[in-house]
């Protein structure tokens, strides 16, 4: 299997748990994704979204971190847009509006927000 596709399904078991409200499994399977591929940016995606809707910004914020040092990146939009969001959420303005900035320059164009 392609190593870039080997997470993909922890991604999708933590959505349906989470969906579902079992949150420690959810967190669980998001957390098992990356531990399976520390390179792939959509593991740190989903466990930062994750920790944001969970109110949980210390673990966000440590995930963020994270996604940086072990990726590279290809997600900047993505990126940038979890880092506006816990910003946001801290009343952080003026760091949310860079990157907000930074996200836009990586190609986020979602006008549906």
């Amino acid at each position: 299997m392609d190593k870039k596709h080997t997470n993909a399904q922890p991604n999708l078991q933590g959505v349906r748990l989470w969906n579902q409200g079992d949150i420690l499994g959810a967190e669980r399977s998001f957390l098992a994704s990356i531990e399976q591929n520390p390179e792939n940016d959509s593991g740190y995606g989903f466990l930062t979204g994750f920790y944001l809707e969970q109110g949980e910004l210390e673990k966000a914020r440590s995930i963020l971190k994270k996604w940086k040092e072990h990726t590279q990146l290809q997600f900047k939009a993505s990126y940038h847009m979890m880092w506006t969001r816990l910003f946001s959420l801290e009343h952080n303005k003026q760091d949310a509006f860079l990157h907000l900035k930074a996200a836009i320059d990586a190609g986020f164009d979602n006008s549906d927000i």
